[in-house]
């Protein structure tokens, strides 16, 4: 048993002082006197919160979830971990027709999700490929031909899928009934009446809303809503949200908050591996290690703390900045039963940090990583 002393406990709702953290594996009580325990660790009056959970991340630090490297991919979420990620969804390109390399991707993170213990536990695999910017690809699914295709996949959780690919709203139906996660995404032009079939069928997600979503279009001269305003409107769907005061303002991410509270926002990176130059036509980008960036902020390796502190700053209490990095999207992939609060029976997922968000502490399932 080991316990946690001298730090203010976040939950959902406050801030909890003056009180031990006590847990093994799992989170097993907050208690005034704990008594003796076999491991103490002194937070020194800094924050306990739950782990961050990142279900959009291609990696980042120089490694990359999309090689064929069940090591590499471990390594990768030990840096992740040292962001105060302590669940991770891998995201990758997936093709319709997949290739041996595709699925070379995929047994990768299955094995290292099934052998990682230095890092971030692997929930599952973010697809984001295949199923987006279907205007320019006219892209049409087959959903009998994806059938074998998620027989196969044993960790694909999320799919990011564009709402005007013809039959799409069917493979969502398909998604849904094997506890899977449609999220609205990369779509160039989707209408009010496909986004909203979509979410009838089970979509209940939408990927970096304001980046690669539409907002309202017109036609026979009425203005109506799209991806970005139906997603604000719509109780039901979660919307994820790169914010590292880079990529969304401060104002638009209050904007956001005002709309959707911390419930229906999930904070993620979307960070990918490199860490030297990119050159994206006659633009030129300096990637900064483990720093928010400007617009391309995805090319970079941004960590959670990182997210976490701009939307502190941004003028979001701590708690719901949190909330919008752990409970929400523990909900969103559907593990809230075991992670994303502190309390007793959950996961001992934990970071501990300081008043500015700097990571001093990552525990995972009751270990200590960092």
């Amino acid at each position: 048993m080991k316990k946690i002393i001298n730090s203010k406990i976040i939950t959902p709702y406050r801030i909890i002082t003056g009180h031990d953290l006590i847990y093994d594996g799992q989170i097993l009580a907050i208690d005034l006197d704990s008594g003796s325990c076999d491991e103490v660790i002194d937070a020194k009056g800094c924050y306990v919160s739950p782990g961050f959970i990142d279900r959009h991340t291609h990696g980042g630090w120089g490694y990359d979830f999309s090689c064929a490297d069940a090591d590499q991919i471990v390594e990768g979420t030990r840096e992740c971990a040292k962001t105060g990620v302590t669940a991770v969804v891998p995201t990758i390109e997936f093709a319709v027709h997949p290739t041996k390399q595709d699925w070379a991707v995929v047994e990768a993170i299955e094995c290292a999700a099934d052998k990682n213990s230095k890092g971030s536990e692997i929930l599952g695999i973010h697809i984001e490929g295949a199923f987006v910017s279907s205007v320019e690809n006219h892209q049409k699914i087959h959903v009998q031909e994806m059938i074998p295709i998620l027989d196969r996949m044993k960790k694909g959780l999320v799919w990011t899928v564009d709402p005007q690919a013809e039959g799409m709203s069917d493979f969502v139906t398909e998604l849904s009934q094997r506890g899977l996660y449609a999220s609205i995404g990369h779509s160039e032009f989707c209408t009010q009446e496909n986004f909203m079939k979509c979410v009838e069928h089970g979509a209940c997600q939408v990927t970096h809303i304001y980046s690669s979503t539409n907002g309202y279009y017109r036609e026979n001269g009425f203005r109506y809503p799209g991806i970005q305003e139906l997603s604000l409107m719509t109780k039901e769907v979660f919307v994820e949200v790169l914010m590292n005061n880079h990529h969304i303002s401060p104002e638009l991410f209050r904007f956001i908050y005002h709309c959707k509270g911390s419930a229906g926002i999930v904070l993620a990176t979307d960070c990918h591996p490199r860490k030297n130059k990119y050159t994206s036509g006659a633009e030129k980008f300096e990637t900064i290690w483990n720093e928010p960036l400007h617009r391309t902020s995805w090319w970079g390796s941004p960590g959670m703390d990182d997210v976490v502190r701009a939307a502190y700053h941004a003028g979001i209490p701590l708690c719901e900045a949190v909330k919008m990095a752990t409970l929400t999207p523990a909900r969103a992939l559907g593990v809230h039963a075991k992670k994303g609060s502190i309390a007793p029976g959950k996961d001992a997922d934990l970071v501990i940090f300081d008043e500015n968000v700097q990571i001093q502490q990552v525990i995972v399932k009751g270990n200590t990583l960092l």
